[in-house]
Order: C-alpha cells, then structure tokens, then sequence
C-alpha cells in the first residue's frame, strides 16, 4: 500500500490528481475545435475578383518573293525570264554576248541562302560540254567569281573537257550562296570553244537556269 501524504488542513490532495490528469484531454479537445472552426470558415470565405480580356492575338506567317529583272529591263517580275544568254548562228571559237540576271527579295522574310541550277538539253551530244564558261560572276554585295579556285564556289572541271562549260554547271549547281537582299545579280559570259567539231552544225543546247531563295 502507497504511503498517501499527510493531511493538510484544508487541502484535497484527491482533487489536484484528478486536475492534473484531465488537463491535457481538455486542451486536446479545445484545439480539436479550433481546428474545425478554423477549416469551417475556409470554405466560406469569398474574394473580390475582376478580369479583363487580350484579344485578336493573330499568329500570321511571312513569305519570300524572289523577283526577277533581266539586264535590258527595268520590270521585276517573279519569272519567268527568257533569253537572257542567248546565241543563234554560232560558229567555233565565237565569244558569246555577256547576259546578266538581277535578283531581289521582296517578301516580308529575310533570305538565308540562294541556289543556282542550270538543266541542259542537247540536240547533239555533248554539245554543252563545249559552250565553255569564261565568266560567271554572282553579287550578293559580295562578288563571288565561280572561275576563281580562290572562292568557297567556284566551279571545278567535271567531264573530259579542260575547261568549265554549261554541262559542268549542270552536274555541280550551285548551292547555299548568300542570299540576295535588295540587290543581287549573275552576270556569265560564253564561247563556244574553236575545239567543237563538224557533228555540231546546225545543233543547239537549250538551258534552262533555275534561281531558288530559301529562308
């Protein structure tokens, strides 16, 4: 048997047990309220809202226009041109006319890159491997000489034939050149060469070049 404490007069050593005992229950259950009232009023609170509206957002595309203007015109068109190099009557060892074809982009774009592809047909074989190149100048606002081994484009000699000719720009056209902006131009020059025999009378290559802007 637990020795209880002596009495003391006037003190209820019974009544402080059962104090000290209910004390945290009732603390317990009072923040248990709390907690409830707390989310109850959550769910019930409101807030002033107010909203306004962007609208006619448009998501449009742009566009390259790559036009065209042959040398004896003042007219852009957007193609095609004809006879810009062009010869009748020729006979070996010739020098050709020089032509020249001016380019500009007027679209809402800014061009990266220009291709330039030439596509031969022959009345006689191998004719174009003897309508020989003697200039081929592109200007972009930075001349590039396709005869030049020194520029990043030129042409090299790809047939038996030891010159450059319209059939070694058929099988190596010329790609990712710098586009044109507002000016750009090719200007060739042509012989046929003194080395072109008789089963050439009477015979023509018609080329056709192709001029290609990409964004």
């Amino acid at each position: 048997m637990s020795k209880q404490p002596d009495a003391v007069a006037g003190f209820d050593w019974i009544g402080v047990s059962m104090k000290r005992q209910t004390t945290p229950s009732l603390v317990a259950r009072t923040l248990l309220v709390l907690c409830v009232v707390i989310a109850a009023a959550g769910f019930t609170y409101a807030t002033w809202s107010d909203s306004t509206v962007s609208e006619n957002n448009v998501y449009a595309t742009g566009n390259l226009d790559l036009q065209l203007r042959p040398m004896n015109s003042t007219v852009w068109t957007q193609g095609p041109v004809a006879a810009t190099w062009n010869a009748m009557n020729m006979y070996p060892g010739q020098d050709l006319e020089a032509g020249c074809v001016y380019f500009r982009n007027a679209g809402t774009l800014e061009g990266r890159t220009f291709d330039i592809a030439v596509a031969n047909v022959n009345t006689a074989p191998d004719m174009d491997q003897y309508i020989q190149i003697t200039q081929m100048d592109y200007e972009n606002g930075r001349g590039h000489n396709m005869l030049n081994p020194a520029d990043p484009f030129h042409l090299v000699n790809t047939n038996s034939t030891p010159w450059i000719d319209l059939d070694d720009l058929e099988h190596q056209p010329r790609m990712s050149l710098p586009a044109p902006s507002t000016a750009g131009a090719l200007t060739m020059d042509f012989r046929f060469h003194e080395d072109a025999g008789n089963e050439f009378q009477a015979a023509s290559v018609t080329a056709e070049f192709t001029f290609t802007l990409h964004q």
